[in-house]
């Protein structure tokens, strides 16, 4: 009997039609317009718990998909939320004991890092970690669900009882820097090493306000992580005289400049895809999570980061383009919020 079932095509319930076993869990991404009555048919389709989310555009056999992508899995036990509280949602799940989970929450929210540790504080490391900030950056739309109903601004959450192996990369290096943050607020670093943080951002860049927009997909600040690696994240507006950041900052004085090339970005890649399926037996399936600001820089070489993915994971696999990444690994338990990152995580049982 087939454990896993990709479909994908346009209109979400036709495509959930085309699912060929009673599933009893199913991810479902999709680029066109839904509503409540939507999610209840779609409910009343497959019958199962579900985890979802509204994206620019799916990734799906090596190319980039418009319309309705559904991954659906035979086999495993699944707990969802959509809720506007982490602590309830992981109580939800934690009755499952281990497994790994999926997050989706709004670009939007300005307290990623509190709003992680709140859900991963119900469940600890005996879960992994994944998921991101979803919806349409330019739109400034974000729209996640379950079977449990359509959030926004709030998070929905989905705990599934298998192992899944998370490997990740970006392929930024340290530009310039290290800089003390000497005053910020929530996600403004207005302060670094005591001067006006625009002007020295500017400065190690090159760039100007005029040019911020092109500047700023290039140059994330990098804090340092765990093992020597940085978290990044993107600078996205200048605000009261500050560095407006896609939410809150890591917990660290300290920060860099980053910087990147573009083969070092397709490097990135292929590692990620290699590590998520080395020493794997009975993998059945993959979820891709590409942060949409590497299509940005990448242009029209983006298909050749899509390309890899197709022709590294030869389990289905289905992806989005994210804004912001939720990572958590089996030596870094509790996830993190990164910028500019892609995760490709593996479903093993």
């Amino acid at each position: 009997m087939n454990e896993v079932c990709l479909v994908h095509g346009k209109n979400i319930v036709k495509v959930a039609e085309k699912i060929d076993f009673n599933p009893d869990f199913a991810i479902v991404y999709t680029t066109e317009n839904l509503d409540e009555n939507t999610v209840k048919n779609l409910k009343n389709i497959i019958n199962c718990p579900f985890i979802g989310c509204y994206t620019e555009e799916m990734i799906i056999n090596g190319k980039l998909k418009k319309g309705t992508g559904i991954l659906a899995l035979k086999g495993v036990k699944a707990i969802t939320e959509t809720t506007s509280s982490p602590e309830k949602a992981g109580r939800s799940i934690s009755i499952l004991e281990k497994g790994s989970t999926i997050i989706f929450t709004s670009w939007m929210n300005k307290n990623i890092s509190r709003f992680l540790r709140l859900f991963y504080n119900q469940l600890s490391y005996n879960f992994s970690y994944i998921g991101g900030c979803v919806g349409k950056y330019k739109e400034r739309k974000s729209i996640h669900f379950t079977d449990k109903g359509i959030g926004e601004r709030e998070g929905s959450f989905a705990g599934i009882n298998i192992n899944m192996k998370i490997s990740y990369d970006h392929g930024w290096d340290v530009f310039s820097g290290p800089y003390i943050i000497t005053k910020s607020f929530e996600n403004l670093i207005c302060e670094l090493d005591g001067k006006n943080a625009i002007d020295v951002y500017c400065r190690a860049t090159g760039c100007c306000i005029e040019d911020f927009e092109k500047c700023r997909k290039f140059h994330p600040f990098g804090f340092l992580y765990a093992l020597g690696e940085y978290i990044l994240r993107s600078p996205i507006n200048f605000k009261d005289e500050c560095i407006e950041m896609l939410s809150d900052l890591p917990n660290s004085s300290v920060t860099v400049v980053m910087n990147c090339e573009v083969e070092d970005i397709l490097n990135a890649a292929e590692n990620a895809a290699m590590n998520s399926i080395a020493g794997l037996d009975n993998s059945k399936f993959a979820l891709i999570f590409d942060c949409i600001s590497r299509k940005e820089i990448l242009g029209k070489l983006f298909k050749e980061e899509i390309k890899i993915f197709d022709e590294i994971i030869d389990i289905p696999y289905i992806g989005i383009l994210s804004i912001g990444e939720f990572i958590s690994t089996e030596k870094i338990y509790i996830p993190n919020f990164h910028n500019k990152t892609v995760v490709i995580s593996v479903g093993v049982y």
